[in-house]
């Protein structure tokens, strides 16, 4: 008897410790369940949201600063720290104006979550200061501003402390061998010396896509619109990068004036909606901003990066038609002279044990 109530005492526990265990995996599969089925909503919800709601982007080239209207500027002051001009703060107002009203029209019946991403250069920062002031009621909506050094001027290497139209004269040589490669490469693909090509621009801004996406576009609270104020060239590049357009796109068309607005926008076909403000051009009155009409690139007869497999065949064959073989130029004949060129055209020899005094060292031109 006493055995036996020992082995009922066993069971007993062995029962108890079983329903004890039991209760514990299914509360906690109820709470995996619960959470699982949380972030399967929150996915549903936020795909839903990314998908339907519309997404605009807003890209701003700085006003008018004061390299602009004087070239000597860039040999006294950094590129990074050139200001605007007077005139340069009022453009920036007219483009929050612009931006304003675009804005009314866009979203009449409740705010829309705005963030601005601007260039750290000083006259890309101002002229955010003057959208601000342009925005007036509607900078309430404005919820956050970022500076992002991936936004700045193309870098023009040597070209830096004297700006383009020194550099003619500063470095002939550099500037030369610049329009050799430009003829030789395309405008797109040459590089400035110790400096950035369009090429490296849309580099860097495919690294901004990265932040912007992450920050602006993922989030269950997605911001409804991104106003970029930048410069000529890194806007160009973010055109060309987001509406996938061609490198012939690129080299096609200008920089736009400054204060000039572009709009970018989910619900047009390719997202560029063209430009909702023309900006102005050197010298212009602020009474007579430029037609956009005048600034309309998208009839530029170049196919989107992104085509079908009979596009890409025919552009192929268009691209070998129109190929023209330049040969660049590595050193001008006219600066150096035939013992120069046999140096040229023949390599250095490296001095070894046996023969000390074989040693050639490189040609180095002033």
């Amino acid at each position: 008897r006493r055995v036996h109530g020992e082995r009922m005492r066993v069971v007993l526990c062995l029962v108890g410790v079983a329903a004890t265990t039991a209760s514990v995996a299914i509360l906690w599969a109820l709470s995996t369940l619960r959470r699982v089925n949380t972030e399967i909503k929150q996915i549903k919800r936020r795909t839903h949201r990314n998908t339907t709601k519309p997404f605009r982007l807003f890209l701003v080239r700085h006003g008018e600063s004061e390299g602009n209207v004087d070239p000597i500027v860039y040999f006294t002051t950094p590129d990074a720290k050139i200001p605007l001009t007077p005139r340069g703060h009022l453009m920036g107002i007219e483009s929050g104006k612009a931006i304003r009203e675009e804005l009314k029209k866009l979203y009449p019946n409740k705010p829309a979550r705005v963030v601005i991403y601007v260039s750290s250069f000083k006259r890309a920062t101002e002229t955010a200061c003057g959208v601000l002031e342009g925005l007036d009621d509607l900078s309430g909506w404005v919820w956050n501003i970022r500076e992002s050094p991936l936004l700045v001027e193309q870098d023009w290497g040597m070209f830096e402390s004297t700006g383009l139209e020194g550099a003619k004269t500063a470095f002939p040589s550099e500037w030369n061998r610049l329009l050799q490669m430009k003829r030789h490469q395309g405008r797109f693909w040459s590089r400035f010396p110790l400096g950035e090509s369009c090429f490296d621009v849309c580099q860097r801004i495919q690294l901004f896509f990265g932040l912007l996406i992450r920050e602006c576009v993922r989030r269950a609270t997605r911001d409804d619109v991104v106003i970029i104020i930048s410069h000529g060239i890194t806007l160009r590049a973010f055109a060309m990068m987001w509406c996938e357009k061609t490198f012939e796109w690129f080299e096609h068309c200008h920089n736009p004036p400054a204060a000039s607005v572009r709009l970018l926008d989910s619900t047009v076909e390719n997202w560029d909606a063209g430009y909702i403000f023309g900006g102005y051009k050197l010298g212009s009155d602020l009474d007579s901003p430029v037609d956009v009409k005048e600034l309309d690139d998208n009839k530029l007869s170049h196919p989107q990066a992104n085509m079908t497999v009979e596009t890409f065949i025919q552009r192929h064959q268009d691209r070998e038609k129109s190929r023209q073989f330049v040969p660049p130029m590595l050193v001008s004949h006219d600066s150096i002279g035939i013992d120069q060129l046999h140096h040229f055209a023949t390599p250095p020899v490296r001095p070894s044990s046996r023969n000390p005094s074989a040693f050639r060292p490189p040609l180095v031109l002033e």
